[in-house]
């Protein structure tokens, strides 16, 4: 479960790298809707007879794996998922809802990919990051403050909901999520498992079953 989408990319990537379904979540109206458009038009790549046969192969697989849910707050999709299941499937999915426990449907991994401490570097992000920084329409408070008591607790959340472990993507030099250096207040903020890192990034993970 990507609790936060953005324009798809992550889950794009997690469901051509084996993932058999990647559920997407996103607030912004804008984004949903870009969201719900690329899906579209993969869906029909996929369909198209006429198509590029490894385009439409893969096309077809990436349509069948991504799933977008109804737009909606991450903290209460992540409540929504874990008390009513069948209330968050698509249409297409091969089992009875009614006849499997809400536990079988609980994701294995909830993935996190929230907006990124302001940057202290001049260079310029990535092109489709900049694309969603404009098109993200502002939140009543913006603040520093405000922004990370939110993904705490929406952390809190999808460690609740996950079954298996959750994974966080942070910049290489930051802090995990909800930590600031040593002061007390970090007590109640569940510190990362164990972490991979790349060139610049670097995913906190949280283990929550053996």
């Amino acid at each position: 479960l990507d609790l936060t989408s953005g324009l798809g990319r992550d889950a794009a990537i997690l469901a051509a790298s084996g993932a058999r379904r990647v559920y997407m979540a996103e607030r912004d109206l804008a984004v949903h809707a870009l969201l719900e458009d690329g899906l579209r038009r993969c869906r029909l790549l996929g369909a198209d007879d006429g198509a590029d046969r490894k385009e439409g192969e893969r096309a077809k697989m990436l349509g069948g794996r991504l799933v977008l849910l109804e737009r909606g707050d991450a903290r209460m999709i992540c409540q929504k998922f874990a008390s009513f299941p069948s209330k968050m499937f698509d249409k297409n999915f091969e089992n009875d809802v009614e006849e499997v426990s809400v536990g079988d449907f609980l994701p294995d991994v909830c993935y996190l990919d929230p907006m990124f401490p302001p940057r202290t570097k001049a260079a310029a992000v990535k092109k489709d990051l900049q694309i969603l920084h404009g098109l993200l329409l502002p939140t009543v408070d913006d603040s520093e403050s405000i922004r990370v008591a939110e993904e705490v607790d929406l952390l809190e959340e999808a460690l609740k909901l996950a079954r298996e472990r959750v994974v966080v993507k942070r910049p290489i030099k930051a802090e995990p999520l909800g930590l600031k250096g040593s002061n007390e207040e970090n007590n109640h903020v569940r510190k990362p498992s164990f972490d991979v890192r790349g060139s610049t990034n670097r995913w906190d993970v949280y283990i929550l079953s053996t």
